[in-house]
C-alpha cells in the first residue's frame, strides 16, 4: 500500500473520490484476503499458535464471522469515518492524518 498509494490518491483525487474511504476500503479488503482461505497468512499463524487439538477447520469456521462483519462494514466504513473527522472537534486530529 506505501508503494502504490502515491500513484493512486491523484488518481482518486481526479475523480472525486474521497482517499479517507478508498484507503479503508484498501485495508478492509487486505484484511478479509488475510482471513480468507486457500492463502490466508493469519489462519496459518492461528494454527501454529493453538492447541493440537485445534483443527485447521475450526480455524477456519472461527474466522467466518470477522469477514461476515468486515464485508458488511465495507460500504459505509468511509462515511462512517469521514463523519467522525468533521465531528472531532479542532485540534483533535494532526494535520497530518488530513489527506487533503
Amino acid at each position: 500500500m506505501t508503494i502504490t498509494l502515491p500513484i493512486f490518491i491523484p488518481i482518486f483525487k481526479a475523480l472525486d473520490l474521497d482517499p479517507v474511504w478508498i484507503c479503508i476500503m484498501i485495508l478492509l479488503c487486505l484484511s478479509i484476503g488475510q482471513l480468507s482461505s486457500p492463502f490466508g497468512l493469519v489462519l496459518f499463524v492461528m494454527e501454529t499458535a493453538t492447541p493440537p487439538e485445534i483443527n485447521m477447520r475450526d480455524i477456519y469456521h472461527a474466522a467466518g464471522p470477522h469477514r461476515c462483519l468486515a464485508g458488511f462494514c465495507l460500504p459505509d466504513s468511509g462515511h462512517l469515518v469521514s463523519w467522525l473527522m468533521e465531528k472531532a472537534p479542532q485540534g483533535r486530529i494532526p494535520a497530518s492524518a488530513k489527506l487533503e
